[in-house]
């Protein structure tokens, strides 16, 4: 009588495991370690973006212009001492992963925001977790009558 019980309680105990699992209820497996959580794009017009860039530079210079325009653009005229990746070369994303900090801020901007806003999921992929969008690119800058270098005439 005490092992038929013993018989019961386990299959019981069996049916109660396999139902648990079958409905998605078993204890969750572990995960693997988690990439950097990926912060919110900041977005900014012109004249947020040049306020950003004259406060920064009184402190830490912690922000780094990024132009992912072609050099061609680039060299007709730029935001003073930015960098220059031309988001639709072959090697953009190994030039960012070659070229960037990831532990740095980058304000981002292309023509009009269109390649700069595409760039975003791939700086974030590279681990560059703090992005700031300059919504209207180098033409709202210019229109905005922020300065720019351009080539000597």
């Amino acid at each position: 009588m005490l092992a038929a019980m013993k018989v019961l309680f386990l299959s019981a105990a069996l049916l109660a495991s396999s139902a648990l699992v079958a409905a998605g209820q078993a204890a969750p497996a572990p995960s693997a370690p988690s990439a950097p959580a990926v912060q919110p794009v900041r977005h900014v017009d012109a004249k947020a973006a040049e306020k950003l860039l004259a406060e920064d530079k009184a402190k830490a210079k912690q922000i780094v212009v990024l132009d992912v325009r072609t050099r061609e653009e680039y060299d007709a005229g730029h935001l003073e001492g930015s960098v220059n990746l031309d988001f639709n070369a072959p090697d953009f994303e190994a030039e960012v992963k070659r070229k960037l900090d990831p532990k740095k801020t980058y304000l981002v901007h292309c023509g009009v925001g269109g390649r700069s806003r595409r760039s975003l999921p791939k700086l974030q992929a590279a681990g560059i977790t703090n992005l700031v969008h300059l919504d209207g690119g180098f033409t709202a800058w210019e229109e905005a009558g922020c300065a720019v270098k351009k080539p000597a005439e």
